[in-house]
């Protein structure tokens, strides 16, 4: 501004406002008078867009200049942040009293300069998006217009909103189209300005703009769905053809406005020549002069009006509850989001939200990656809310998850952004967390949605789901609540198969019982692809008919396509504009030898090439980084300034190829623009322009970048992704080690969140850049990398290969402490495939490696040992100390621990021998060193010893209990909720009725279920399942608990469970015979199931085994099959040391009595032989 003056020794300021000032000046070398718009005090503080806004005015004005009827640019001074324009030196319209005091000819000579300026600023490629009566200057003398204010104007073709915050939008709001608040589910192009135009025009005629709200909400609920009063009632001196005129301006659909400016300034023209020569303006017919400024697509939809009344029903449906979710399928390009974006009004219009995410052909590594696009959107959502709002919010998110919700964070970091510090989440097993994490994600969506606030989750591309994302929206789906929520799902039917994971989720019930129904959107029909060919030139149907069956043959009547071929057939001049007449004219027989839809990446390619290759190679990086983009993480992957990044993609982005949801974001070069390629389509073909050793370099390079950056926590599984594509070309052993390294962070990441496949292939990627004989050259990295492989193999049971990563890690271990947590998945796996064996040997070596040898040669000795110092600490008052007990912190004992908890548990269904003495070792280190969570079930479990071998309840129920209390006050986690459970299994009974027994398996059950979830510990939870069913037999029908057991025998077999799924096979036979279903009474034996069969297969699995006999027994007994009673309960007794303390253990002594009572009514001389074998341990008396 040095080279300009201020008029006086005081500003002249003509508006002050929070972002800008104007202030008239002086120009020293001419009489013209200019304008100065320069940075407010503290904009740039307050705005972080106002300079950018003011650098992007420039930039458009430079654009119109000479326009008549635009501000003129003079100058911009970046140093003094101001931008010097022309002064027109007139009033805002809003102030020039004239507004509502017009006659028609004022109006119309108004007008016609509007539409004229705007006409052209149109023609050079610019939208203005904030025309109002403030931004247009008047000479009220002569009616002479200017309009002015560009820092909203963008050159880029369309602009997709998203559903926004409603304190996010730009403009003013009185003025702003519908498509504008994002939630319309239409672009923002050229359009959107005609809009504003007629709101302008509306408020010159009345005095005021259409609607006249002042809540936002409010104001945008009625631009959206309410009409406007006629303006003649405002202005009763309007013709109906100019109050039409008006209206439709002002339509909510931009397809039923005019399509350009130039067609309003033909109307304009004719009505301001009836005026001139006193005709009549009443019957006027509008837009013969109107067409479209370039081809684009119609917003309507086509041919899917009943699958459309389907999708607002289900919208409906939802907010009335309960809630409610659909699939939508068809192929590439049939239109599936836009038809699912047109909820958008009507949920507008019931205060509702629309979150959504869309999965990547290149990211379908990445776990939960579309799910975590939609919940950080409503996370910024919640973010936007009032304070007063948001400690509500906060409060309602916490309440109830407080010791878990921070498991969501490393998914949702704007969670913990929003919500602030909580408690760190209990630390689980790798299966375990990938349910919690799941069942936590379930809660956050169901307490987002409610009727009054109703909630749409949409997911789209489900056919490049990760397994996570599928299991999340499984769980989603069978979950019941309340309502306000609609969950829906897109895929391509045509990319998925019977094999397909998806395929399976389509199929499962949901909360009601039945599949979620699918609505497959088909190609449209030449009739419809008339109607919309027709419209999109603004022609009759019936005279594009040779064309849209021409196109028709080519497209197979896919939209996308169709709408890509005509742009073509236009590049190619098969297409053009009749320049004589109206409308457009072709060449059917180039177009008959054009190419099909099935080349249509290869003209989407021909648009691309278009451009110089510095532009394409940016498109192609941009397609390598998937469609999750922003421009900051695109200046990143293509090492650009971003300055010079804005100008590379301002082409694609102006052409339509690349779309932004936010025109300002970009023009502000905020690395926060979001972008995206105009379809998937274009995406391949922009990766595609590139040789695959071309990409692959383009992948390596932007690992490089990705790599090198600290501090964002998705950095290193994004570089790692794009490692994966470039292994090849890595040949530096120092860069092959951290790339390595990087593998296996990445790996570690996927498998938290329950991507096992995921994390599998990363790992294996970081073990083939190992150097040769990488056991000796590497050994801490081959051993990382092989103990995180074996736990991938180990969660997708996959056993027989974890057994060979086992054997590895196993001879390579540098010391006993490192096997221990491969050890004991290795000892759930050898469990629960029945391989007793082998979890016995595995479990004895590791102890004896970590010097705690367990003493086969004198066990029953050296368990009595430990049991007489266990009674030795009782004596003398251990247990009423045990709650005081130091935190145990030696690594080498907490190891110990933690493999003796893991090995009891399974030595206890093996060899009761051994879990006796493991129990009681385990229940001394806790006595003599301090307490550990991992002593707290040897402690529950103290009871089966203490009754087997001293026949004594109290002791062992007594540390029990007061293990369970001292896990929940001092852990509360995984190991409490395990010894609720344990506890319910071996101790209430004695103690507590069965009734309250039943409870407090349920409360088990259901801490269990929130701590753990269903998978690892899902023999203990499909126990209490049988517990609390079989002795509540008497007031549960019998097809009731029959089901019950099916639905649990089915888990088991899922999860490889051999031990526990033979046992609920009994229990389900069980129950089939009680319902006289099965072949013989009493008897087993129905259907596919054989009872010889089972038996033989129980021969190896002894806890089975004798769940077997006791409840044939029990069958045997309610049939008077006295013979096989008897035969049952004797094979039963001689496995009474695996039920000991079970509460199946007094079952067995209650049938033993009957037998031994049928016995002596029958004099049967065994009946004298046979010893209450069990009758210590069920009588607690």
């Amino acid at each position: 501004m040095t080279n300009y003056q201020a008029m006086d020794d005081a500003p002249d300021y003509l508006h002050r406002g929070r972002r800008y000032d104007v202030v008239r000046l002086r120009d020293p070398s001419t009489p013209r008078m200019l304008v100065s718009k320069r940075l407010a005090d503290g904009a740039e503080q307050e705005y972080a867009g106002a300079l950018a806004g003011l650098r992007n005015e420039a930039r458009i004005l430079e654009r119109l200049q000479g326009l008549p009827g635009c501000t003129q640019w003079v100058d911009f001074d970046a140093s003094a942040k101001s931008l010097i324009v022309e002064d027109f030196e007139g009033v805002a319209l809003e102030d020039s009293g004239l507004l509502g005091r017009v006659d028609l000819d004022q109006f119309l000579t108004l007008a016609a300069q509007l539409a004229t300026v705007l006409a052209a600023i149109h023609g050079r490629g610019v939208i203005h998006k904030d025309i109002n009566p403030a931004n247009i200057l008047v000479r009220t003398e002569t009616l002479q217009l200017q309009i002015i204010d560009f820092d909203l104007a963008t050159t880029i073709a369309e602009e997709h909103r998203g559903f926004d915050s409603l304190n996010h939008m730009l403009g003013t709001l009185a003025y702003l189209s519908p498509e504008q608040s994002g939630r319309m589910n239409r672009p923002v192009d050229y359009r959107t300005d005609l809009y504003a135009l007629g709101a302008s025009f509306y408020a010159l005629a009345t005095g005021s703009p259409p609607f006249r709200e002042n809540d936002p909400a409010a104001l945008i609920h009625a631009h959206l769905s309410r009409v406007p009063v006629p303006p003649r009632q405002g202005a009763p001196w309007l013709p109906a053809s100019l109050e039409k005129l008006i209206l439709t301006l002002l339509s909510k659909e931009p397809d039923h406005r005019y399509q350009s400016a130039a067609g309003l300034v033909h109307d304009l023209a004719v009505m301001q020549e009836c005026v001139k020569r006193k005709k009549f303006l009443d019957d006027i017919p509008l837009k013969r002069g109107d067409a479209p400024l370039t081809l684009r697509p119609p917003r309507r939809l086509y041919g899917r009006d009943h699958e459309l009344n389907r999708l607002i029903r289900a919208l409906s449906d939802a907010i009335a509850g309960p809630s409610q979710a659909l699939f939508v399928a068809g192929y590439s390009g049939i239109g599936k989001t836009s038809f699912i974006q047109e909820v958008y009004r009507p949920l507008t219009l019931h205060a509702g939200l629309f979150i959504g995410g869309k999965f990547n052909q290149l990211q379908r590594e990445r776990p939960f990656s579309a799910p975590a696009q939609a919940l950080r959107q409503l996370c910024h959502f919640w973010m936007a809310e009032d304070e007063h709002v948001l400690l509500r919010r906060r409060s309602q998110l916490v309440e109830g998850m407080e010791n878990e919700i921070s498991a969501l964070f490393e998914v949702l970091p704007e969670l913990s952004v929003l919500l602030g510090p909580q408690p760190t989440a209990p630390e689980l097993g790798p299966i375990d967390s990938q349910a919690r994490l799941r069942s936590l994600l379930v809660e956050l969506i169901h307490r987002a949605a409610s009727p009054g606030h109703p909630l749409v989750l949409f997911l789209d591309d489900l056919q490049w789901a990760d397994q996570p994302s599928m299991d999340l929206i499984a769980a989603l789906l069978q979950a019941s609540n309340p309502g306000g929520l609609l969950f829906i799902g897109a895929y391509r039917d045509n990319e998925i198969d019977a094999t397909h994971t998806l395929t399976h989720v389509l199929k499962l019930p949901t909360a009601t019982g039945i599949p979620v129904p699918i609505l497959a959107l088909s190609s449209l029909s030449c009739d419809d692809t008339a109607q919309m060919i027709g419209d999109m030139l603004c022609m009759q149907t019936d005279t594009v008919s040779s064309l849209a069956a021409a196109v028709h043959r080519k497209t197979a009547g896919n939209p996308y396509f169709t709408f890509e071929f005509l742009k073509s057939l236009c590049r190619d001049g098969s297409l053009e504009r009749n320049l004589n007449e109206e409308g457009w004219r072709w060449d059917l027989d180039k177009i008959t030898a054009s190419l099909s839809s099935e080349n249509v990446v290869d003209f989407l390619t021909a648009k691309l090439v278009e451009l110089d290759p510095a532009k394409q190679e940016v498109l192609s990086i941009a397609a390598c980084l998937g469609n999750d983009l922003t421009l900051g993480g695109l200046e990143l992957g293509a090492a650009i300034p971003v300055d010079e990044l804005i100008e590379l993609i301002r082409p694609a982005l102006e052409l339509g190829l690349l779309v932004t949801s936010s025109a300002m974001l970009f023009h502000q070069a905020s690395r926060e623009t979001k972008l995206r390629f105009c379809h998937d389509r274009m995406q391949q073909a922009a990766y595609q322009l590139q040789s695959e050793e071309q990409r692959a370099l383009i992948h390596l390079l932007i690992a490089r970048r990705y790599a090198a950056m600290n501090g964002e926590s998705d950095n290193p599984f994004v570089a790692a992704e794009h490692y994966a594509h470039a292994v090849p070309l890595l040949a530096d052993e120092s860069e092959r080690a951290q790339v390595s390294d990087l593998f296996l962070r990445a790996a570690i990441r996927a498998r938290r969140a329950g991507s096992f496949a995921v994390a599998e292939r990363f790992l294996r990627l970081g073990c083939s850049l190992l150097p040769v004989e990488s056991w000796r050259a590497a050994p801490d990295a081959a051993y990382q990398l092989h103990a995180e492989l074996h736990l991938a193999l180990h969660c997708q049971a996959r056993a027989a290969e974890a057994d060979v990563v086992y054997r590895q890690l196993s001879d390579h271990a540098a010391r006993p402490l490192q096997l221990i947590r491969p050890a004991c998945l290795q000892l759930a796996s050898l469990t629960t495939r029945t391989l007793f064996a082998d979890a016995i040997a595995l479990g004895c070596d590791l102890l004896r490696r970590l010097d705690q040898p367990v003493p086969l040669a004198d066990l029953a000795a050296s368990t009595e040992r430990e049991l007489d110092i266990f009674y030795r600490h009782v004596d003398n008052g251990a247990l009423e100390r045990l709650a005081d007990s130091p935190e145990l912190t030696d690594e080498y004992l907490l190891g110990v621990a933690i493999m003796m908890n893991r090995f009891l548990s399974m030595a206890f269904f093996i060899k009761p021998e051994i879990a006796y003495w493991l129990i009681m070792r385990l229940a001394r280190l806790w006595l003599e060193h301090g307490y550990s969570p991992a002593m707290i079930n040897c402690m529950v479990f103290s009871i089966v010893p203490t009754v087997a071998l001293r026949g004594d309840y109290a002791a062992g129920g007594l540390a029990g209990r007061m293990a369970m209390n001292i896990g929940i006050t001092r852990e509360n986690g995984l190991e409490t909720a395990r010894a609720r459970l344990l506890f319910c299994v071996f101790n209430f009974h004695w103690f507590e009725s069965l009734e309250e027994g039943v409870a407090n398996a349920r409360l088990a059950f259901s801490e269990l279920v929130r701590v753990a979830g269903l998978m690892e510990y899902a023999a203990f939870i499909c126990y209490s399942l049988y517990v609390a069913l079989v002795t509540q037999i008497e007031t549960a029908s019998l097809p009731q608990v029959r089901e019950e057991l099916v639905k649990a025998t089915q888990f088991s077999d899922r999860m490889g469970n051999v031990l526990f799924e033979q046992i609920l096979r009994t229990l389900r036979q069980w129950a089939c015979a009680l319902e006289g279903t099965t072949g013989d009474s009493g008897g087993f034996s129905s259907g596919e199931f054989d009872e010889e069969t089972h038996f033989r297969q129980l021969a190896a699995n002894p806890v089975a085994l004798i769940h077997y006999h006791v409840y044939r027994a029990m069958t045997a007994c309610l049939f008077r099959d006295s013979e096989a009673l008897h035969r049952h309960v004797d094979a039963a007794l001689g496995l009474a040391s695996y039920i000991v303390t079970f509460y199946l253990s007094a079952v067995l002594s209650f049938l033993h009595s009957l037998s031994l009572i049928e016995r002596l009514k029958c004099n049967d001389p065994q009946s004298k032989t046979h010893e209450p074998a069990i009758s210590a341990s069920a009588n607690p008396d």
